[in-house]
This record gives C-alpha cells, structure tokens and sequence, in this order.
C-alpha cells in the first residue's frame, strides 16, 4: 500500500457511486464514517471477513494503515 499514490478523484466517485447503486439494489443498507487522521482509507471497516453460508472467512489485513 503506497500512500504516495494517489487516485483520479472523478473515477474513484463514479466507481463508489456505481458500487453504492449496486449494493442498494441488493437490497442492502449501506453506512458511512467519518474519515479518520492517519488512516488512509477506512473502505473495510465493514468488511473484516466474508461469510460463506455458516462459515465466517476473517480478513487478514497486511498493511498497518487498515490494521487500525
């Protein structure tokens, strides 16, 4: 994760918009955070894992910046 990189501010909105639009007509709910100093990103907050019917696949982040 290089911080130093940084992403075209246009696309990165049309791409969430397109993801909050898809998750919605999912039937989901989606929440936001406020952004946090020092964390560079906080788009897994809610994702620490994937469930696979009973199963519970916890994430494994690499990178000290999504560990906090």
């Amino acid at each position: 994760m290089h911080t130093d990189v940084r992403p075209d501010p246009r696309r990165a909105a049309e791409e969430i918009a397109g993801l909050i639009a898809t998750i919605e007509g999912a039937g989901a709910q989606i929440s936001f955070m406020a952004p946090v100093e020092g964390l560079p990103d906080l788009v897994f907050t809610a994702l620490p894992g994937i469930v696979d019917g009973n199963r519970f696949l916890p994430a494994s982040f690499q990178h000290d910046q999504r560990r906090a």
